[in-house]
């Protein structure tokens, strides 16, 4: 896992130098599968090194195997230097129709750690096998500036 630390912050350092572009952000649908945007975000672009937040809604097809995983979960996004901020099994729903079990927010230094990370062959061993457990949807949104 040492090594996923590496590759992301050499990746980061890569982009902001460089000012290369990443990857841009994406989701995974209620059937697992990965949705990459079509967009690119270059090292330059206003927010690329804000926080930025990945917020997931899930459905446990299987809770206490997703309680068994969720150590294994935590510790990945936190070697990603990602920082668990909410996590919710009883979200009040305050307009529209909720259907989620649990809702996770975790934020990321910048949007670069964050696709680095996303793109991860770690994160996608960690889709596919809490793909078994709960359908997830999630969603990648940039933080402001609040000066």
């Amino acid at each position: 896992m040492a090594g996923l630390t590496a590759r992301l912050a050499a990746e980061h350092r890569h982009l902001r130098s460089a000012g290369g572009g990443v990857r841009g952000p994406h989701g995974v649908d209620r059937g697992g599968q990965l949705r990459h945007a079509s967009a690119r975000l270059g090292a330059s672009s206003p927010g690329v090194n804000m926080p930025c937040y990945v917020i997931a809604h899930l459905r446990f097809s299987d809770r206490s195997e997703f309680r068994t995983a969720q150590a294994k979960f935590a510790r990945i996004f936190r070697e990603a230097g990602a920082r668990l901020l909410a996590a919710d099994e009883e979200p009040h729903c305050v307009e529209g129709d909720l259907t989620a079990d649990r809702i996770v927010m975790v934020e990321f230094p910048s949007v670069a750690v964050a696709t680095a990370f996303l793109d991860s062959p770690e994160y996608d061993q960690l889709r596919r096998d809490r793909a078994v457990m709960a359908d997830a949807t999630s969603v990648f949104i940039r933080g402001i500036d609040s000066a």
